[in-house]
């Protein structure tokens, strides 16, 4: 007879499969990423827009002949000047690029459809156009647009507020001559 001793396997837990070895180009990589973005992110603002104003002529913004109450004015260059005018005050995020191409553009886009700073180049026609849209647009609360509320808490229109520009804009279209 043959002496058989109790012999019993156990497996042993096997080394996982997540050892350091293996996780160094993981972690290389994720680095490689980040360290590139942040490179990129820096290089950007070498090339973003200038963020200045062009100067403001007094004969063109002819702010008195829009005969602004003081209600109204407050209102306007609270919210709406800073995309409408010459007047723009930038703060300090729209220095960073990619924000400052998107605030450089939303800016040029404001001046072009409407810029109280050359409210005297335009004729009556265009002006009672405006003034019709300025009072649609703050009727309706189009504007001013939710990226520059989220920015801009203080852009944001209380109900007040939006009729004060409303009631501005339609007695004002009513005094000018064609």
């Amino acid at each position: 007879m043959t002496n058989q001793s109790s012999f019993q396997f156990i497996p042993v837990a096997r080394a996982s499969t997540d050892s350091p070895a293996k996780n160094k180009p993981a972690s290389r990589k994720r680095w490689w990423i980040i360290g590139s973005a942040a490179a990129v992110l820096i290089l950007l603002q070498f090339f973003g827009p200038t963020l200045e104003n062009p100067a403001v002529d007094p004969l063109l913004a002819n702010e008195a002949s829009l005969q602004l109450p003081t209600d109204a004015r407050h209102v306007l260059h609270t919210a709406c000047m800073d995309c409408h005018s010459h007047t723009t005050e930038w703060p300090w995020f729209a220095h960073i690029a990619p924000i400052s191409w998107i605030a450089a553009h939303n800016v040029d886009e404001g001046r072009e459809h409407l810029n109280f700073s050359r409210w005297g180049s335009y004729t009556p026609k265009q002006q009672k156009k405006l003034l019709d849209e300025i009072s649609t647009v703050v009727r309706h609360d189009r504007m001013p647009p939710t990226l520059h509320k989220l920015a801009h808490p203080s852009a944001r229109l209380s109900t007040n507020e939006r009729f004060v520009l409303y009631f501005w804009a339609r007695g004002q279209m009513s005094r000018v001559r064609e």
